[in-house]
């Protein structure tokens, strides 16, 4: 049904039930990066599914503006930044309990790991013992992990949302 209107509070519900579809794809993801550590295809697979759900939600924004019958540039971009946010909401919760119960330490672990490598060492010679210490004390907890992954996922999702958008417009624009 083509409405040439745009609707925010429709494009607003449509963002959640496309954020959660996106969060689907970005937590199994997620998981295939955490224990890609011991199994380095899953590494690779879970790197394959994030490209995907970037691909994945421009579809999904497309055919909404499809459905309207036009797709202004603007409206697209809060729609992705929108999607974007709602799936960072909907990740943080699997994230979360993947690093209450299912972790135990190991992400820790390979954190310390990859510091003892030497081509780590010269990266974190601008740092202080001191420095380093209190950063991996404060990824101790739970909660302050998920915290981390909160706020990259929060920057990622404003870096894709403008690929998403182009995704989103292209061929919609043109008369049929």
């Amino acid at each position: 049904m083509r409405t040439n209107t745009y609707d925010y509070r429709e494009a607003r519900r449509l963002s959640m039930n496309f954020g959660m579809r996106t969060a689907v794809w970005w937590s199994i993801s997620f998981l295939c990066t955490m224990y890609g550590v011991r199994y380095p295809i899953l590494a690779n697979l879970g790197v394959f599914i994030a490209i995907f759900s970037v691909y994945y939600a421009g579809r999904l924004i497309r055919w909404y503006n499809q459905q309207i019958g036009y797709a202004p540039a603007f409206n697209t971009w809060w729609l992705a930044l929108i999607t974007y946010f709602f799936a960072t909401l909907s990740t943080t919760l699997v994230q979360y309990i993947y690093f209450r119960f299912l972790d135990k330490g190991m992400m820790l672990q390979q954190m310390e790991q990859f510091m003892q490598m030497p081509e780590y060492r010269q990266l974190l010679q601008g740092f202080s013992k001191a420095d380093i210490q209190q950063s991996m004390e404060l990824m101790k907890s739970p909660a302050q992990m998920t915290y981390a992954v909160f706020l990259f996922n929060i920057f990622l999702g404003l870096l894709l949302s403008f690929p998403t958008m182009l995704i989103g417009i292209i061929h919609v624009n043109k008369k049929q």
